[in-house]
């Protein structure tokens, strides 16, 4: 008998929750009609617009001009005004102690002599030398 009144309850409940199901749903269709409703009576809002600008002129013709030579190494006085292209080497010094490079599949390695620094001439035959960090040239 208990389960007979268990399983009348369970389909009771089962009921009860489909028709609390359809309630919500029709409540939802009210609801939404209610606001399409409303929202037709109020007037609509006017839609943000950008500003008018006034129309500007153009950029009349006329002969380009520089007002001063500011190109490296044509300068009027001669020190620091760069390094004048084009640069050719004049001397390579290299390190004290090569390196050994371990080839891509790990068999091998190369012996590398590092550059410690190099020495170029530019085009008005000024001396420009890179030294590189982590090397001593050798003696």
């Amino acid at each position: 008998m208990q389960e007979r009144t268990d399983r009348n309850r369970q389909k009771l409940a089962e009921r009860e929750g489909r028709i609390r199901g359809n309630l919500n749903a029709r409540q939802k269709r009210l609801e939404q009609g209610l606001v399409r409703d409303l929202s037709s009576l109020t007037p609509e809002p006017p839609q943000p617009t950008l500003r008018r600008e006034e129309p500007r002129g153009h950029i009349p013709p006329g002969r380009g001009y520089a007002e001063h030579n500011l190109q490296p190494g044509t300068g009027s006085q001669p020190t620091g005004s760069g390094i004048a292209s084009p640069l050719t080497e004049t001397a390579r010094t290299y390190a004290a102690d090569p390196v050994w490079v371990e080839s891509v599949d790990g068999f091998g390695y190369w012996r590398v002599k590092r550059v410690a620094s190099i020495t170029f001439e530019d085009a008005e035959g000024r001396e420009v030398v890179f030294n590189y960090t982590g090397t001593q040239p050798a003696t």
